[in-house]
Order: structure tokens, then sequence, then C-alpha cells
């Protein structure tokens, strides 16, 4: 079942988008629950107990405002999909330092539009999340999912895969990196900025000059020829308005 949290101080509007995800989910092709919260303080209590799969989450709230609730959100969850919702898009920078897939504006006409585009988005990903790939590495097998790579570095033909998840850690693979990203191809999550290194967007928390930096703290380098496209996938994969 997948678990949604609405959080957002004016009853009205959480109800709002309590009943566009009925709709969006009207064809019953999917279990959901949607659990409706007044306040940050609120939400992050929930949080603690269940873990949600995707967040909508006001900006502007009494108390704990959007941003500072998604800070002490993601402490807890890495995985959580955010989406703010707000009057003002003057938040956008500090959405991409909590990985937020997406703004949606309040009062635009075309919020119902941006709703739907917004769930087709996330649902792309849950999609990702859940698949597997089935990688020999040396001395073990496993089935691990895309969500769980964080990056793949080559060296001298040894691959090093960096894992999250079930089984955390360092793997091991005579491989070449071409061949991995000929297989992951068509995984949007997944951008070549190196000859050495293939990164899962999903753990960039910040890309400069020729440089990408990790959530885990790691900072890689970037190929210059690389950096437009590069830096055009990953403002493509987060979702900017």
């Amino acid at each position: 079942m997948l678990k949604i949290a609405v959080c957002d101080d004016e009853e009205y509007f959480g109800k709002r988008i309590e009943t566009l995800l009925g709709e969006y989910f009207a064809p019953g092709e999917m279990e959901f629950e949607v659990k409706l919260f007044e306040s940050g303080e609120e939400l992050l209590a929930a949080e603690k107990r269940e873990a949600f799969d995707m967040i909508f989450l006001d900006v502007n709230m009494e108390g704990m405002d959007g941003i500072e609730t998604a800070k002490r959100i993601r402490q807890i969850s890495e995985d959580v999909f955010l989406i703010f919702v707000t009057a003002y898009v003057a938040y956008s920078p500090e959405g991409y330092k909590v990985n937020a897939i997406r703004y949606l504006l309040k009062d635009s006409a075309g919020f119902e539009i941006a709703f739907r585009e917004c769930m087709d988005a996330v649902m792309g990903k849950l999609v990702l999340a859940e698949k597997k790939v089935r990688l020999e590495f040396q001395g073990k097998t496993l089935e691990v999912p895309l969500s769980h790579i964080v990056y793949v570095e080559s060296n001298l033909h040894k691959l090093t895969f960096y894992i999250k998840g079930k089984d955390p850690g360092k793997y091991m693979m005579y491989e070449k990196l071409d061949t991995i990203e000929e297989r992951f191809k068509g995984m949007k999550s997944f951008c070549r900025i190196h000859q050495s290194y293939l990164v899962n967007l999903k753990y960039v928390e910040d890309i400069k000059r020729y440089q990408v930096t990790l959530n885990t703290g790691m900072m890689l380098n970037i190929a210059k020829p690389r950096y437009k496209d590069v830096e055009t996938q990953y403002i493509s994969y987060k979702g900017e308005i």
C-alpha cells in the first residue's frame, strides 16, 4: 500500500490535495492511504512511527515551516518523495537541498495539471525504486534495487559499486563502465559524469562547476566536456518548475 502524507495548516488545501489523489488513483490500480496533518511537528511525530512513500508539504506554515520540517524528515528518511506546496517560487534553491521532487504553486491556474504531472513523475520513480538488477560481484551475486546504487567507479578495468540499503558496502567486479552504463540505459536517474563515474542522481545534493556533491558527503569530479549535459539531466531529474 502506498502511504501518503499531506501537511498543510490550511485545512481546505489539505483536503483539496486529498481529493486530487483520490481522482488520480480512481482506476484502483494501486491501494493507497492518505493522512492529513496541520503542522510540521505533527507530521514529524508520525514519520517517526511509520514510513511514508510521499509527502505533500506546505512551505509557509505557522511554527515549524515546511523547509525546516523537510530538513528534519531527511534525517529520518532519504527515500520519501517530498513535494512542496507553496504560493511562492523563491524557495526552490532550498528544495534542492532536501531533494524535493516538485514545487506546486497553490494559486496557479494550472494546479491540477501540474499535480498530475507531479504524480506521474513520482510514480515513475517508484517503479525505478522497485526495479532490481542482478549483479555478479567478486565472490557474491546480489539482486540489488537500482535505487540502492549510489554510484559506480571505474579503475583499471575494475568497477566498484557503492551500495546502500539492505546490503550496504562496496562491491567489486571486472567489467567496463561503458557496459554498465548501457545496461542501465533508460534509467533517467543514472548519469555518466566522468569516464570513471556513473552516478545515481537520487543521491546528488548539489552540482557546482565540474563537481557533484553526494548526500553522503562524497565529492566527485565532472569531466568538463560532460558538464552541460550533466547539469541538464540533473535539473530534469529534480523536476524543476
